[in-house]
This record gives structure tokens, C-alpha cells and sequence, in this order.
């Protein structure tokens, strides 16, 4: 994939969308390490199949799965963010 063209797009949509959740500026050093596990989570997920299958054979890389895993990283993160919101506030 070519970097312009997919993941700088791609990078900046995610660094808006932490952004906005944790309302910092896009360039703030949380936005970027949120966006850095984001990223590394579906980063171990496709580059690790073959180990994550043999650790976990249960979770079976089938289409119904891969997208279950989509939308837990989506919550996990969601959660976490929510929660560094929260501990600033109280």
C-alpha cells in the first residue's frame, strides 16, 4: 500500500477520530499514542495470524470473526480513551 495514498488517509482519519474522543489538539502526544495502540493492535492482529491462531485457536480468522475483532478493538479503545477523559475531569 502506498503511504499517500492509503496510510497517511488512512492515519489521519484515526488521529481526527482520537482527537475528537479525547479532545485534545491532532498533534497532542496522547492523540498520538492512542492512535499508536489503535494502529498496533490491527497491526498485531494482521501481521501475527499465524501466532495469534496457534495461542488462541479458538478465535478462528473466519469473516464473522475478523469483524467481531474489528469492533472489540473498537469498544477496547473507545473504553480506554474514555476512561484517560475521565481521570483528567476527576
Amino acid at each position: 500500500m502506498h503511504l499517500r495514498q492509503g496510510l497517511k488517509p488512512a492515519s489521519e482519519r484515526l488521529s481526527k477520530l482520537v482527537s475528537e474522543v479525547l479532545g485534545l489538539p491532532a498533534n497532542h502526544p496522547q492523540v498520538l499514542m492512542g492512535m499508536s495502540a489503535i494502529q498496533g493492535l490491527c497491526i498485531w492482529y494482521r501481521s501475527s495470524r499465524t501466532v495469534a491462531e496457534r495461542m488462541f485457536p479458538e478465535l478462528q480468522f473466519t469473516p464473522e470473526r475478523i469483524d467481531w475483532m474489528a469492533e472489540f478493538i473498537a469498544d477496547f479503545s473507545l473504553a480506554g480513551m474514555r476512561a484517560l477523559v475521565q481521570n483528567k475531569k476527576g
